[in-house]
C-alpha cells in the first residue's frame, strides 16, 4: 500500500498496546508557550485517590467520565489555541462528539467542535507535577475540571485544593510519531501483526 502525503496532509501514529491507531493533524503555534506539547498525545489522572482515576471519553454516548486504567478510551491530544490555553481531543475509534467541553449547563461533557470557548481550557501547574484545567467559558464559580469520586464522574470545582484533589491532574504524555513524512514522500505501510 502506497500513500502520498499532500501539502498540509500529515500522518501521525501513535503506537498503542496491541495495535495502531491513526490521528487526525494537529493545527501547530509557533508563538505559543505553555506546560503541554501542541499536538501530543496524554493520559491524565486525577490526584484523588480512587480505583477509577483516569479521565476517560465515550464518544458513542457524549460522556467523559473515570476509569480503573489508561487504556481505550483514555488518550487525549492537546491542541495549544493561547498561551496556556488548550482544547483536549478525545482519541477514540467510536463515532460522536470528541472535544471536552463545559455545556451551557456546566456539565463536563464532549461536543462535536473545539470551536466554542466551551472547549478551551486554561492549563496551570498547582503543585508536584500536577495540573489545574479552568474552564474559560465559565465566568464565575466553580470553573476548575474536578474528578467526582463519589460518582465516577466529573464535574466543575471552584478550587483546587483542600477536599477538591479532584481537580488536579497530571499528564502522561504517550510515545507517538510527529510528522515523520514530508510533502510528496512516498511510503508504504507493512502491517506488523
Amino acid at each position: 500500500m502506497f500513500i502520498r502525503a499532500g501539502r498540509r496532509a500529515t500522518l501521525n501514529f501513535l503506537l498503542t498496546i496491541g495495535g495502531m491507531t491513526s490521528l487526525t493533524p494537529a493545527a501547530y503555534s509557533g508563538a505559543f508557550s505553555g506546560p503541554l506539547g501542541d499536538g501530543r498525545v496524554y493520559v491524565l489522572q486525577t490526584k484523588a485517590e480512587t480505583a477509577n482515576s483516569w479521565l476517560q471519553a465515550k464518544p458513542d454516548k457524549s460522556v467523559v467520565d473515570l476509569r480503573a486504567d489508561a487504556k481505550t478510551g483514555a488518550l487525549w491530544r492537546a491542541h495549544a489555541v493561547d498561551n496556556g490555553t488548550y482544547t483536549f481531543e478525545a482519541i477514540s475509534t467510536a463515532i460522536g462528539p470528541r472535544w471536552l467541553a463545559v455545556d451551557v449547563n456546566n456539565k463536563v461533557t464532549l461536543q462535536g467542535s473545539d470551536s466554542a470557548l466551551s472547549a478551551r481550557w486554561k492549563v496551570q501547574t498547582t503543585s508536584d507535577g500536577y495540573f489545574s484545567l479552568t474552564s474559560i467559558a465559565v465566568a464565575q464559580a466553580n470553573r476548575l475540571l474536578d474528578a467526582k469520586i463519589e460518582t465516577n464522574s466529573l464535574g466543575l470545582a471552584l478550587q483546587s485544593d483542600g477536599a477538591n484533589t479532584g481537580a488536579n491532574w497530571k499528564f502522561f504524555e504517550q510515545a507517538a510519531m510527529k510528522d515523520p513524512w514530508s510533502h510528496g514522500d512516498v511510503i508504504s505501510l507493512r502491517s506488523l501483526s
